[in-house]
């Protein structure tokens, strides 16, 4: 049987294939990547086909406009690697 550490040691590094094709995304593809499976989780949640989460499109105090993500309770811009699946806040 593995130890904890040996498990962790080994999913560690599930990304590290796929580092160097994303690399080469322009950034805003690289956002796209981020931002489009968040949005068909928020398309699953409003469906009502998984619980809802508490993520910031399902948020309240979470807006877009002009392609810019704001949220209106911590007064911060977001950037897309900075939206949440799991906000604390929500």
């Amino acid at each position: 049987m593995e130890t904890g550490n040996e498990q962790a040691e080994k999913v560690s590094n599930v990304a590290g294939p796929l580092s160097r094709p994303l690399s080469t995304l322009s950034a805003p593809q690289q956002e796209d990547l981020l931002e489009n499976p968040c949005r068909v989780i928020q398309q699953i949640t409003q469906s009502e086909i998984i619980h809802a989460l508490c993520m910031c499109f399902s948020c309240r105090f979470h807006s877009r406009d002009a392609g810019h993500y704001y949220c209106h309770l911590l007064k911060e811009k977001q950037v897309p690697d900075k939206l949440r699946l799991d906000c604390s806040e929500h």
